[in-house]
């Protein structure tokens, strides 16, 4: 959005709020959802905040994209693609994830799982590290942090693992993922929801 499009002449100090409303837009196209407030009052403070306003990224939905996996197996193998980056390691995380759904079924909240699933990836030998904090960059700087529920990681590289526990997965969860993976610099994350009669389970992708 540009900021002269948020000018109106009829308003008081109209060209200064509309250049803070077109910041403020760019915050929000680069940032996404999900992140507590704090997060996007960084890259609003001081005086020359409303200067960031530059031509905007695409919608979030064009830069990135959403992976289905299929299948609903215990073996890990079955979830290796190799067109997807680091399908190995994703392919073994949604392998234990299975196992998990499987031993636990439904009904529980969201952190029940989440312990599940990290005795499921240490037994399988990945380095799993529980509710850790990333680095939010805003255009290059450090802007504050944000827990994820999972980072995995193997010689390929890390992946950020997202947990539900609701009866469907929306929108809001894909994109606060995607927000994750974009504001911390990270290509691949998993969204994994617990919560229905079968394991759903979507590799995402950040293309930027």
């Amino acid at each position: 959005m540009n900021a002269t499009n948020s000018v109106k002449p009829e308003h008081p100090m109209s060209a200064l709020t509309g250049q803070i409303i077109g910041a403020a837009q760019e915050v929000h196209r680069r940032l996404g959802l999900g992140f507590r407030e704090i997060i996007y009052q960084r890259p609003l403070s001081g005086a020359r905040a409303w200067m960031c306003a530059r031509a905007g990224l695409a919608p979030l939905a064009q830069r990135n994209q959403r992976y289905r996996d299929p299948g609903a197996t215990m073996n890990a193998t079955n979830y290796v693609k190799p067109e997807y980056p680091m399908s190995a390691l994703t392919g073994q995380i949604i392998g234990a994830a299975q196992e998990v759904h499987r031993q636990l079924g439904l009904g529980f909240r969201e952190i029940i799982y989440q312990r599940a699933l990290h005795c499921e990836l240490i037994q399988r030998g990945l380095d799993a590290s529980r509710e850790q904090w990333i680095d939010v960059l805003y255009k290059g700087e450090k802007i504050g942090k944000q827990r994820v529920d999972f980072i995995v990681a193997d010689l390929t590289g890390s992946v950020i693992i997202e947990i539900k526990a609701k009866k469907l997965l929306e929108d809001v969860d894909f994109i606060q993922t995607l927000s994750y993976l974009k504001a911390a610099r990270y290509q691949v994350g998993l969204l994994i929801n617990f919560g229905g009669k079968a394991l759903v389970t979507r590799r995402l992708i950040n293309t930027k």
